[in-house]
């Protein structure tokens, strides 16, 4: 596997980063890796080859190597969650991985330059699932059903549960989610998770606002929780 030195983009290289990947999208034909040494486009963190250019099998193992990589390096890195330069650096390191399927591979910019919008900022294809991660670290397999599609396709179940700030972050409604739709015997979604048909992520969230004025589900298990669901969400209860 190659190694390089961990860098992050100055505010002029994410600029450029964000001009060439609209270029991409344009389809023409850019030479990303030229940004990722670039003395006048980013700041070295580290001068030690830290940061292993591997393949990902999926959003939680893509996480937990983020986690450990920035943990590593936590007298650099001193506020992730806002460090744009650092997620947009990191995105173009391992962009053969994150290339959507089709014509437009680049998809939306978001994916690769985090959002300065809360409600859009999951969608960064490598902070998304670190925050998520770190979110729950005491107990990561809480999460799985956020964390278990491959790191270029989130899916429709993260983007329905991962933009609601006002859930994600409690330990027992995403628990809840994962016994709901993760099937641990595949080690994926069961089928129908993300749709937006009855008992699928998107009902999920709609039913918890309805009951939201009834019930107090941040002092409740996820058992709790999964009880409470109405017949509809049956076919993933019961499965």
């Amino acid at each position: 596997m190659t190694k390089i030195p961990l860098r992050r983009f100055n505010s002029a290289g994410v600029e450029v980063a964000g001009q060439l990947l609209d270029l991409m999208k344009a389809g023409h034909s850019v030479d990303l890796e030229g940004l990722i040494d670039s003395h006048q486009l980013t700041e070295k963190i580290s001068s030690n080859n830290s940061v292993e250019v591997k393949k990902f099998a999926n959003r939680i193992e893509c996480a937990r190597y983020f986690n450990e990589l920035i943990d590593a390096h936590s007298s650099q890195i001193s506020n992730p969650e806002s460090d744009k330069g650092l997620w947009t650096w990191l995105a173009i390191v391992f962009r053969d991985q994150l290339y959507k399927s089709g014509k437009n591979k680049i998809g939306a910019i978001e994916r690769w330059i985090p959002s300065t919008d809360y409600r859009r900022y999951y969608r960064h294809l490598l902070a998304g699932p670190y925050f998520i991660f770190k979110t729950h670290e005491d107990d990561p397999s809480r999460a799985l059903a956020i964390l278990c599609s491959p790191v270029s396709t989130p899916g429709e179940l993260v983007e329905n549960i991962q933009a609601r700030q006002d859930i994600v972050r409690f330990p027992s409604i995403i628990e809840a989610v994962t016994k709901l739709y993760y099937d641990p015997n595949t080690g994926a979604l069961k089928r129908g998770a993300g749709s937006k048909n009855k008992g699928g992520a998107r009902r999920f969230t709609s039913v918890l606002a309805q009951f939201d004025l009834t019930f107090d589900f941040y002092g409740m298990t996820s058992e709790q929780i999964l009880e409470l669901l109405p017949a509809e969400f049956d076919r993933f209860r019961n499965t």
